[in-house]
């Protein structure tokens, strides 16, 4: 009896073992469910009948949930190519895709389409992003959306778990600065500002370039002050190596003398050199980056580094003049940055706010120089030649001189090869140019760029649209003034009739008699062009009461060839069953109803309702005779 109880007792274990893995199957989103389902049920079925109906409608909607679940996610899973290695990015629209397909995917997990519990859906999601990270290993905005989830999503691991990602990501990217610096951006909110600091010292220091250093001097300048940030522009300036296009003297020693020195160098004068260190000078052709003897990298220096330190001590330490030295040690360092417009024209804001305007005019007409010098693009030109041209008109002390900005507009023309006009043609043009000279340019469409200069200004103008510009006079001046503004920008306004009152309807049924004349034109024009053999088909065809008009020949032509190539099929003969004797009856009673209101409608087809036609005819006639009798005799 013992050894029974105890075997009773392990296949009651058993049972409910087996019952808890049915029932955790069902919840998972799988293949083949359905017939996991019948199996459970056989498996209740066998156990007891009413509880197993009690347990199958207790987990079928888990079964619906799971099926739909399924069938969402195996959507959401299509071409993921979850074997393709992890190659760098090539920016082609097919890696592009696959990066929006497995956002969109990793996304879907992040909602808990399977309502798991906290602990399940961070591992879920975790484990999606470890799968997605398997195959864009070099795409480092799959590493920050992974970090940014841990951080502040919905079961993150929290800060931490945020900081082993983006560790993580830098190990497999070590060159990436966007991620370094969304890195330390975390580690700053967390309040650990020397940790923050380090990421960047670390990352400047296994792959220096320009942003990573003015990244370093943005937060050393907001935890650390000024001078440090200072100190920081300055190891930047020893460590990155100067771009040239061609050739240039490169200093392989100094870099790798700063890069091992570290911050033991920071105490040195910017500039200084101690004769016994100067180091050995060669030529060679500059890649993008170098390796020096000790094995460090050496990056490049961009003007991004000095336009960064110059608008810091601008903006945060309220030095003007500073920031104009820098602008122009940049200058004096760099040949290439005077070809650079990005680097002039904020070199040239910060020279408009200090009020020199000399050195504003001398520094665009040098760069537009070196720009020439080396053929920029016409279109990079640009912006210098728009900035000297608003200065001259808007900002300096003659106030916009006609004479001035005259022989301005004719040089920026010739520049930028600006047609004079696009009206005229080329060979006119030419005749005009050999004729009136230099002032050829200036004449022919004279007052558009004089608007245009005003637009640049910004005295005239705004940005509405097109239809409000069509309803406002945008210009602020005349009429005159805001129709030509349409006509230089290319806009055309509908002209719309002043029509009288009375003259509406007039106009109206003019319009409708023209209708009327094209519609018999176009009548008259399909009736020339049908065949001979169709006409009279045609004439006796009807009339279309939408179109008014007949079908065109074409289409009876069509309709014609389909019933000559396709046989009618053949009318089935009607025989009428045989009638029984109720039915016989009712049929026979139907038709003599039928002769009966015959008769009636042959007696009275004139619509009168009485009597008076004859003996035997009724109608409303008689029953009025006898409401009268009736009448009479009541009253009698």
């Amino acid at each position: 009896e013992a050894g029974d109880r105890e075997n009773m007792k392990e296949k009651q274990e058993l049972m409910l073992r087996l019952r808890s893995i049915y029932q955790r199957a069902i919840g998972v989103p799988m293949q083949n469910l359905d017939d996991l389902w019948r199996e459970y049920e056989h498996f209740e079925q066998s156990m007891s009948e009413a509880l197993a109906q009690a347990l199958i409608a207790e987990h079928l909607p888990r079964l619906q949930h799971s099926k739909q679940v399924f069938l969402e996610r195996k959507q959401y899973s299509i071409d993921l190519k979850v074997t393709r290695l992890a190659v760098p990015p090539e920016n082609t629209e097919m890696e592009k895709n696959l990066i929006i397909r497995w956002q969109k995917r990793c996304a879907y997990e992040r909602t808990n389409p399977e309502r798991l519990s906290a602990s399940g859906l961070s591992q879920r999601v975790r484990q999606i992003y470890k799968d997605c990270v398997c195959v864009l290993t070099r795409h480092p905005e799959i590493w920050h959306e992974w970090a940014s989830w841990e951080a502040g999503g919905h079961c993150g691991g929290g800060n931490e778990a945020a900081n082993a990602v983006f560790t993580l990501a830098e190990k497999h990217m070590p060159d990436c600065a966007l991620i370094v610096a969304a890195h330390a951006e975390q580690l700053e909110s967390m309040g650990s500002v020397d940790r923050a600091i380090q990421c960047f010292e670390d990352f400047v220091q296994r792959s220096p370039c320009s942003l990573g250093y003015i990244l370093l001097q943005r937060v050393v300048r907001r935890i650390k002050g000024v001078n440090a940030a200072r100190k920081i522009f300055s190891r930047a300036r020893r460590c990155l190596l100067s771009p040239e296009a061609d050739k240039m003297k490169v200093v392989i020693d100094a870099a790798a003398t700063a890069q091992q020195g570290g911050l033991a160098a920071e105490g040195e004068k910017d500039g200084e050199t101690k004769e016994s260190q100067k180091p050995l000078v060669v030529n060679a052709a500059i890649p993008k980056k170098l390796t020096t003897s000790a094995g460090a990298k050496v990056g490049i220096m961009t003007w991004h580094v000095f336009a960064a330190h110059a608008h810091m001590e601008l903006r945060m330490n309220g030095f003007r003049e500073v920031a104009a030295r820098i602008f122009e040690l940049g200058l004096s360092k760099h040949n290439s940055f005077m070809h650079c417009p990005p680097y002039i024209s904020a070199y040239a804001k910060v020279l408009l706010e200090t009020g020199d305007e000399d050195n504003f005019r001398s520094l665009l007409e040098r760069a537009i120089s070196a720009c020439e010098d080396v053929d920029l693009s016409k279109e990079l030109q640009q912006p210098l030649w728009d900035l000297l041209l608003e200065f001259e008109s808007n900002v300096a002390r003659a106030g916009g001189d006609p004479n001035v900005i005259r022989q301005l507009e004719a040089r920026r023309q010739r520049a930028l090869g600006i047609e004079s006009s696009e009206i005229l043609p080329k060979v006119l043009e030419d005749q005009l140019s050999r004729s009136d000279g230099e002032n050829a340019g200036l004449i022919s469409g004279g007052l558009g760029r004089l608007l245009g200069r005003y637009e640049l200004i910004g005295i005239v103008g705004d940005d509405i649209g097109l239809d409000a510009r069509a309803e406002n006079n945008d210009t602020g001046g005349g009429s005159p003034d805001s129709s030509f503004s349409r006509r230089f920008h290319g806009e055309t306004i509908l002209p719309t009739p002043n029509v009288p009152a009375g003259m509406t309807t007039m106009l109206d049924r003019s319009k409708a008699a023209r209708e009327r004349m094209q519609a018999g034109v176009t009548v008259q024009q399909q009736q020339e062009s049908v065949p001979e053999w169709l006409r009279n088909l045609i004439d006796v065809l009807p009339i279309s009461r939408v179109k008014h008009a007949r079908p065109p020949p074409h289409l009876i032509e069509m309709a014609l060839a389909s019933l000559k190539n396709n046989p009618l099929p053949e009318k089935p003969a009607v025989v009428a069953p045989p009638l029984s004797g109720v039915a016989k009856a009712t049929e026979i009673g139907k038709l003599g109803e039928m002769n009966g209101s015959t008769k009636k409608r042959n007696r009275n087809e004139d619509g009168n309702s009485s009597d008076e036609d004859g003996a035997g005819s009724g109608g409303h006639g008689s029953l009025f005779r006898m409401r009268q009798r009736a009448r009479q005799a009541t009253a009698s």
